[in-house]
């Protein structure tokens, strides 16, 4: 294997507008500590007393699960929060742990689990966020300790930030530990005891590695060492301080902006000071902004500003537009301008935005203004969006008509359903579907039909499956004497598909009895495959014993659905059922096939959370197209969360197909920030073809930054002569 070189992360642009603390735990008291904590380094905790919520009329006891989940309300979530916290009361923080472990798999298809679970952390956190630390490390559950450390994080450093950066040196894993050092670090930003040395401070401490390079949620800066062959990238800890710096210190905060290496983290740090000092003094800001250096930074940030100043006065922040030079900054400032005039004076945007000269600026900008009239005008608004071309159209109309048909389903239907243009028509009825399905589904079951009688249609013949589900969940009778009676084929099936998921769904052992009664397989399968994977999420091990029951025919064309169901949630259980199907099937080679078309999407969900168990189950797949899908799956995630460990387990496997697709999906998520090791990487493939195809997309990729480089890579490409001329020319 060829040395590596270290990844090299290009800046992610930042969002405009200020990142900035806000204050997540309101004011508290502290109360009579706990005992002691289970972990000896950290001594004795205080405790965060919660505001007390105010009297509920839900009488439930505290250690009831099953009441505490009646509870839970997902149409309201304060009242939800307001009944929880009075019936879990005063309990300590022990109790809460127990309730949180008690709160397993045999509650995960109920609707409540995840608030309430949340709900239980939260209110352990609030107690004593050093115990809930001390659960979260300790909990089995991947994904519920990577989705709480943050959650725990700002409450241990709200609390006492001393304490919570001591803690730091007993969290193992690197990820957590990465997560858990940001949550600190925007703790002490939106302190408002925090110094301008403070800030200073956390900007210029020492990076730390960050082995989860996507959807953490914020845009970093990042340094890139060279690094002993490991992939590993660099990142500043303190999100928004330089924002916070800058209300201090706008001195300091410029010379360290200025002082960054390259264009673009100048550029992103300018936006930054920009958008805080808008916040608070936007002439400042406009005046600051306009002695930036000349470029793209310089635009953003004045674009920055001027959406500020269009909250309280956006004429003004119209006649400075002409300031913006980039055209790309200038029409995202007209969208931003028009949206915030809108709120003020509507009939003056929309006047505005008219008298543009063109086309480009005015499509998203009318956008947005529509969508702030439609709070008090709906029809207005969709007046308004007929002016939008393409899917921007489609989008808004969608947009404001889901938002009145929650206000006045019965204006929104009448309009809806007069329109006479197919395409307004179209968008309208579909949004219009589901909530009309659930007041009066004969009804609109009935419009349906006849709309497709006279104008067929793909769409309103998709629709008549969800009109049949919601039907079945009222009247399932009614439902398939309904579907019985449809002439088209298509359409009887497709209803019957939508009845058959309600059925599962709410009873699935009496569908199982009907399943029984039906003898074509046309008839079949629906029914088959909608109880296999509805029943597979609710109860798996009844599901399994269900799928044991059926002839061997049925068992296989009903076990993807049951696994494709459980890989989403419970990867692990998907994998098992997978490998006692494998085992089996035996030499039929059919059923085989069908088994294993399911590995890519186990390894996939499995290695969003724990690739290193993906990938040692993926190992005993038997076949080498499958295993290649699971491997190209694991090792995507896996590069995304943990580089080096990706790398390693890689360069580990044997040579052939299923190692070449795990390199291929290496290279695809390294290729921009360190074309070099991707290239390296990618000259490993064993498959010709493979290698050829991988090559070239990392050369096309590199030539962007360095086409030195770029030649003198596929001068040295283990490639034929041929391909090597003809990527030669593709250089020049």
């Amino acid at each position: 294997m060829k040395t590596k070189h270290a990844l090299v992360a290009a800046p992610f642009l930042l969002i405009l507008g200020a990142i900035s603390g806000r204050e997540i735990f309101a004011k508290d008291q502290p109360i009579s500590p706990p005992g002691p904590s289970s972990l000896s380094t950290r001594g004795e905790r205080k405790v965060i007393r919660v505001q007390r919520p105010v009297k509920d009329d839900s009488i439930v006891s505290p250690t009831d699960l099953q009441g505490l989940l009646d509870l839970v309300d997902p149409q309201a979530p304060f009242e939800t929060s307001t009944r929880l916290r009075a019936a879990l009361g005063d309990l300590e923080p022990g109790a809460l742990e127990n309730l949180i472990h008690q709160l397993n798999e045999d509650y995960q298809s109920h609707p409540g689990f995840s608030t309430l679970r949340y709900s239980l952390l939260n209110h352990l956190v609030s107690k004593d966020p050093f115990h809930a630390l001390d659960m979260i490390l300790a909990h089995e559950d991947a994904a519920f300790r990577s989705s709480s450390i943050a959650i725990i994080m700002k409450g241990a450093a709200r609390f006492d930030l001393d304490a919570a950066k001591e803690t730091l040196g007993i969290i193992q894993d690197k990820y957590l530990k990465q997560l858990a050092r940001h949550a600190i670090s925007n703790a002490t930003m939106g302190s408002p005891d925090s110094s301008s040395e403070d800030l200073l401070a956390l900007l210029n401490e020492e990076p730390s590695p960050v082995y989860h390079q996507y959807n953490l949620g914020f845009n970093p800066w990042m340094e890139y060492p060279s690094f002993g062959g490991n992939f590993i990238n660099y990142q500043v800890n303190a999100i928004g301080a330089l924002g916070s710096l800058a209300k201090k210190d706008l001195a300091a905060a410029e010379s360290y902006a200025l002082g960054l290496k390259t264009q673009g983290e100048r550029n992103n740090a300018l936006i930054q000071i920009a958008s805080s000092l808008a916040q608070e003094d936007p002439a400042l800001a406009l005046e600051w902004a306009r002695n930036a250096e000349a470029g793209q930074g310089r635009d953003q940030s004045i674009a920055t500003v001027l959406a500020t100043l269009s909250t309280s006065d956006p004429v003004k922040a119209s006649s400075l537009l002409n300031e913006i030079n980039n055209l790309q900054q200038r029409n995202g400032a007209i969208s931003t301008i028009a949206a915030n005039w809108a709120k003020i004076d509507p009939n003056a945007a929309i006047a505005w935005l008219d008298a543009l000269p063109g086309s480009g600026a005015r499509s998203n900008a009318y956008s947005s203004v529509a969508y702030q009239i439609s709070q008090t005008d709906p029809r207005a608004a969709l007046d308004l969006a007929e002016k939008i071309p393409g899917t921007s159209r489609t989008n808004t109309l969608s947009q404001i008509l889901g938002q009145w048909i929650n206000k006045d389903f019965d204006a929104a239907h009448n309009w809806a359903t007069s329109q006479t243009d197919p395409f307004t028509r179209q968008t309208a009825i579909s949004q219009l579907i589901n909530p009309w399905a659930r007041k009066d589904p004969a009804a609109v079951a009935a419009f349906l039909e006849e709309s497709i009688s006279e104008t067929p249609s793909s769409t309103l013949q998709s629709h008549i499956g969800t009109v049949a589900r919601q039907w079945a969940i009222k009247d399932q009778a009614a439902a398939l004497n309904w579907s019985s009676r449809l002439e088209n084929e298509k359409l009887r099936r497709t209803a019957q598909g939508g009845i058959y998921q309600s059925w599962a769904n709410s009873a699935p052992a009496e569908a199982a009895s009907h399943l029984a009664t039906l003898t074509q397989k046309e008839d079949r399968q629906p029914l088959l495959n909608a109880l296999a994977g509805s029943w597979a999420n609710r109860d798996p091990e009844a599901a399994q014993n269900w799928l044991g029951t059926l002839p061997a025919a049925d068992r296989f064309e009903a076990a993807g659905s049951a696994i494709s169901s459980l890989s989403s949630s419970q990867p692990q259980l998907a994998a098992n059922l997978f490998d006692r199907l494998i085992t089996d099937a035996g030499s039929n080679e059919d059923q085989l096939r069908k088994i294993n078309q399911q590995a890519g999407r186990i390894a996939g969900s499995w290695s969003a959370h724990a690739p290193g168990e993906a990938a040692q189950w993926a190992a005993g797949i038997l076949s080498d197209n499958e295993q290649a899908a699971a491997y190209g799956s694991i090792a995507s995630n896996w590069a995304q969360h943990d580089l080096p460990a990706a790398a390693e387990w890689i360069d580990a496997l044997p040579v052939g197909k299923p190692r070449d697709s795990a390199t291929d999906y290496l290279v695809q998520n390294i290729q921009q920030i360190d074309p070099a090791a991707a290239f390296d990487w990618a000259d490993t493939i064993s498959d010709d073809s493979s290698r050829y195809n991988s090559v070239r997309n990392v050369l096309n990729q590199w030539k962007q930054s360095d086409p030195e480089g770029a030649r003198q890579a596929a001068a040295s490409a283990n490639i034929s002569e041929e391909d090597r001329e003809r990527l030669l020319q593709q250089l020049k």
